[in-house]
């Protein structure tokens, strides 16, 4: 192949260019100095990209899951999501 056919097929390619996904789960459990779980703990989350606070409650057991970019992002304090 000449250098010519190679530089042009780079030039004329359609180049695909991905980024990373904005989405993703955080999971967790909170839980206090003497390891006790915390039930209904206040937890905010901020993506700082794009500056967006979210803020949601652990369930009875401590336990944490929060979503983004999923349709299914963490529900604000008192609320009861989608």
């Amino acid at each position: 192949m000449s250098k010519l056919f190679l530089y042009a097929l780079f030039v004329f390619s359609p180049i695909a260019v991905f980024a990373q996904p904005t989405f993703g789960t955080v999971l967790g459990a909170v839980k206090d100095n003497s390891d006790a779980i915390v039930p209904k703990a206040k937890v905010s989350l901020t993506d700082t990209d794009e500056n967006i606070s979210h803020a949601t409650l652990t369930d009875a057991k401590g336990a944490l899951e929060a979503r983004r970019g999923t349709g299914q992002e963490a529900c604000p304090t008192g609320d009861s999501g989608p």
